[in-house]
């Protein structure tokens, strides 16, 4: 530490004093922003909050264990979960393997089959049954497969043209397939449930064709040219093979 005099106006003299300290090792200044680490352990809270988790269970705070969800809660779960399952498989089953549901669709026998003779304007008419020979006109039943284990009901009729389409319209909600040729391979060209008011034409390949209603609601009209020779009004559930 020194003094310096220093003169000043008038001939004053003053003292300036200058300080320096150079103390090696004194700490640094404390920094005001800086956070305190603390590492006790932070107690728990009594009678905290339990809180429900995304997958159901409920956690306490300050506590690491899980409480399970209530028992209610969980078989409420677990019971959308198989309805879900359930509905799922039933819509599978219906769009890929509707000949499993041909039990369901089991309706009492209609009307022995008819038919009466047409010109194209006034077209054969034929009701669903047992088989009966020698029906009048070209359009008639052949043959009748009833429904068995996992086999839907069956009918073959003869069109009595080489060349003819087939048209499907309904007027209910109604299970539809339509291939050509009838023994066709892979998924046929319609195959899927029908709204009402749905309706589609196909011309028939190799003399032959199939159709196949699940409900009431379907009318299968047979054409050849321009003229129609066969008609089955509000079709029951079954599977319709067409031949030339």
């Amino acid at each position: 530490m020194g003094a310096e005099s220093v003169l000043g106006p008038g001939g004053a003299t003053s003292s300036a004093m200058s300080m320096t300290l150079g103390l090696a090792g004194a700490p640094p200044p404390r920094d005001a922003t800086a956070t305190v680490a603390v590492t006790a352990e932070i107690p728990i809270v009594p009678n905290a909050p339990a809180q429900v988790l995304p997958d159901g269970s409920l956690w306490v705070a300050g506590t690491s264990t899980r409480l399970p969800a209530p028992v209610l809660l969980r078989q409420l779960v677990w019971s959308l979960v198989i309805v879900l399952v359930l509905a799922g498989f039933g819509l599978w089953v219906l769009r890929y393997r509707p000949s499993w549901l041909a039990f369901a669709r089991q309706e009492a026998a209609p009307a022995a089959a008819t038919a009466t003779a047409g010109d194209g304007t006034h077209p054969h008419t034929s009701g669903v049954g047992r088989a009966r020979s020698g029906s009048i006109g070209g359009f008639h039943v052949l043959s009748s497969t009833p429904a068995s284990a996992g086999k839907i009901t069956t009918y073959t009729y003869s069109v009595g043209s080489s060349a003819y389409s087939v048209d499907v319209a309904t007027t209910n909600r109604t299970w539809v397939v339509m291939r050509t040729p009838s023994d066709a391979p892979g998924v046929p060209p319609v195959f899927a449930v029908e709204p009402p008011g749905w309706s589609h034409t196909m011309t028939a390949l190799s003399g032959t064709f199939f159709v196949e209603v699940a409900a009431r609601g379907a009318t299968i009209t047979v054409r050849s040219g321009n003229k129609v020779v066969g008609t089955i009004a509000d079709a029951p559930s079954a599977g319709y093979t067409f031949q030339s």
